[in-house]
């Protein structure tokens, strides 16, 4: 059963949206009507956690229009999960790279380009995986636009957004963008709304300390309010 917490908007914001978190680093976001899976179903890695079984039933009995997953690593899509979602909801359109296409095969994937429905539109932007190990890896970050603005980062390195003009009124990203203060500073450069802080472990098997370390710099940083939802939690912003 998902827990549902209700924040305020900050003032000048439009309509609100929806955010449940049903996987290690996304979810389902529900905006102007329209109900987009953004990395919502994966597998576990290490210390972080997979789509509960209940959840993916969950899920899997939902109405979803749009399905996005902004690379292929396990944490970020369980591809038996995600095709048993896939038909049961008869048939929308999914974005990826040429790995999620070939993860999701036969099911047709849209590389490289954007997709809509309704008023929403989700377009891939290419940008860097964080850490050395993994700059090889095809990764998009994904603009939703509608009523609202938002940048889900995927595991884009903060890096990437150093100079960027997008100024989203809510940014999706990973444990990373909170985890010190040059990738805070990044944050700011963005200037969004609200941070919704995502791909941490769970607190008792957290064998970097990355909860530390978010929670060291959310400590020293102040003016951009942050959320760090539980699996199941569901924000209305």
């Amino acid at each position: 059963m998902c827990k549902s917490v209700v924040l305020p908007p900050p003032e000048g914001v439009g309509a609100p949206l929806r955010f449940t978190r049903t996987a290690n680093a996304g979810g389902l976001l529900e905006l102007d009507g329209i109900a987009v899976l953004l990395d919502g179903v994966c597998g576990g890695v290490g210390p972080y956690l997979p789509t509960p079984p209940s959840l993916l039933e969950e899920l899997a009995g939902r109405r979803v229009d749009l399905v996005a997953f902004t690379h292929a690593h396990p944490d970020h899509l369980d591809s038996d999960g995600a095709a048993e979602c896939l038909y049961a909801w008869g048939g929308p359109p999914v974005l990826g790279t040429r790995a999620v296409a070939e993860a999701l095969s036969p099911w047709p994937v849209t590389v490289g380009e954007g997709v809509s429905a309704g008023g929403v539109a989700v377009t891939p932007i290419p940008s860097r995986h964080i850490g050395a190990a993994y700059r090889t890896v095809e990764h998009s970050s994904l603009l939703i636009e509608g009523s609202r603005r938002l940048l889900f980062a995927g595991d884009a390195a903060p890096t990437q957004w150093e100079g960027s003009s997008i100024r989203p009124d809510v940014l999706f990203a990973p444990f990373a963008y909170a985890a010190t203060p040059a990738a805070w500073r990044i944050v700011e450069r963005l200037a969004p709304e609200r941070l919704v802080l995502l791909h941490l472990p769970a607190r008792d098997n957290d064998p970097e300390g990355l909860w530390q370390a978010v929670e060291t710099t959310l400590s020293r940083c102040q003016g951009i309010p942050v959320t760090l939802p539980d699996m199941g939690e569901t924000l209305t912003i």
